[in-house]
């Protein structure tokens, strides 16, 4: 499941995430911001770095775009869903999902605030 998959249905998009396309894009400006700043002081794990590397986003990624990042964190906030339906619906692995549901809330925590 891709943002870019439900970014011409309206009333699609609205139901898993609960946002309209409009209150999306307002929050996927903050989100990246608290994304880009979260990723360059902590890894994936939650571990915080002194600057080794940036944050890059490989080419297998499953979440390769920010737009996807934040509609996988606000699916997953509105549905509840058991992490392995998750993992099914963005063709993850269980282990990095868990991840990335942390990682993820923190950027979009910081983002709302």
């Amino acid at each position: 499941m891709k943002y870019i998959e439900y970014e011409d249905s309206e009333k699609k998009s609205r139901a898993l995430t609960g946002f309209t396309h409009e209150h999306f894009r307002e929050l996927l400006l903050h989100f990246e911001e608290a994304h880009n700043s979260y990723f360059t002081k902590y890894d994936m794990n939650g571990r915080y770095h002194n600057n080794r590397r940036n944050f890059v986003t490989y080419r297998n990624s499953p979440l390769p775009s920010v737009e996807d990042r934040l509609f996988f964190i606000l699916v997953y906030i509105k549905n509840n869903p058991l992490q392995e339906f998750h993992v099914a619906c963005f063709d993850e692995v269980v282990q990095i999902t868990g991840i990335a549901i942390k990682s993820t809330v923190n950027c979009t925590i910081c983002a709302i605030l």
